[in-house]
């Protein structure tokens, strides 16, 4: 039997029915809408498509969103400074630096550095901190802040398939900041025993056939295959690649479909729930500025 193809599109068009609301809301309190600031530093050519797909998911739901890039030379300094800038903007509740940036800076340092009161992603210090010392789910839900959004519509996506993971032995391949270590946060935080794997790990097929639930974000097409599975896992791909000028993701799907339990597509599956968490992130942010939070 094939697996279930958990759609993702279907679900972010949910999610963002009620950041629409929230904005509307937003904008009879404040008499004005959310403000964006997607900050490009020095874009590439996948940098300007999903630059362009998030203001356009932005327009869908009134948020104001406006693009911008700082001008060469590209310093850390100089780069901080202009972030800083626009941190003291009263119309820009929310800051995205889009991945990935110009070398020789660093992403991590860069969005790092943000004020968490405007981090859109959740990867400001403050913010990521607070949110790894957070031991529960329930903690984690006090909090009030913006989580990695990635991680969290992995986490939104799993909720479709099993709503409990409380004893689910899941596997993460990937350690990424932005992706593979929140989300092992998060199952971890939700009973799941987690084993998160990456390129140092010996035998990772050992581990994924042990997995009730496999989520992918390592960044090589096809690494995982139907042979890989344990029958009737639940596998989330986080993965993007471009191969033969198109996209896929981390794991085979034509072969993992066969032995998976649930499955999401590449594309269609993870991303467009990313840009939706996004966007409630940025609602969020707008919702704790008017209440005077940090």
């Amino acid at each position: 039997m094939s697996a279930r193809v958990l759609d993702g599109r279907e679900l972010a068009r949910e999610l963002l029915d009620g950041v629409r609301l929230r904005v509307r809301a937003f904008e009879r309190r404040h008499g004005r809408v959310p403000g964006l600031a997607i900050v490009s530093i020095g874009m590439d050519k996948a940098s300007r498509v999903y630059a362009r797909k998030e203001l356009e998911a932005c327009r869908r739901v009134n948020i104001s969103a406006k693009l911008c890039s700082p001008q060469a030379p590209l310093t850390e300094r100089r780069v901080r400074h202009w972030l800083d800038r626009l941190a003291k903007d009263r119309l820009v509740d929310a800051i995205l630096i889009q991945s990935p940036i110009a070398k020789p800076l660093d992403f991590g340092r860069v969005a790092g550095g943000l004020t968490g009161a405007k981090d859109a992603e959740g990867l400001s210090f403050a913010n990521y901190a607070t949110f790894f010392f957070a031991k529960t789910w329930s903690e984690i839900q006090e909090l009030g802040i913006p989580l990695p959004a990635t991680a969290q519509a992995v986490m939104t996506l799993l909720a479709k398939s099993r709503p409990r993971l409380a004893g689910a032995h899941a596997v993460v391949v990937g350690r990424s900041r932005i992706v593979g270590r929140p989300v092992a946060h998060l199952l971890s935080a939700r009973d799941a025993t987690v084993t998160l794997c990456h390129s140092h790990t010996p035998d990772l097929r050992r581990h994924l056939r042990l997995a009730d639930i496999v989520v992918a974000a390592v960044g090589r097409p096809g690494l995982i295959r139907g042979r890989d599975l344990k029958r009737g896992a639940i596998v989330i791909d986080a993965g993007i690649n471009v191969r033969g000028g198109k996209i896929v993701g981390d794991v085979d799907f034509e072969t993992a479909r066969r032995i998976a339990g649930c499955i999401t597509p590449v594309p269609g599956g993870v991303g467009p729930v990313t840009t939706a968490c996004l966007l409630s992130n940025v609602v969020l942010c707008a919702e704790r500025r008017a209440r005077g939070r940090s």
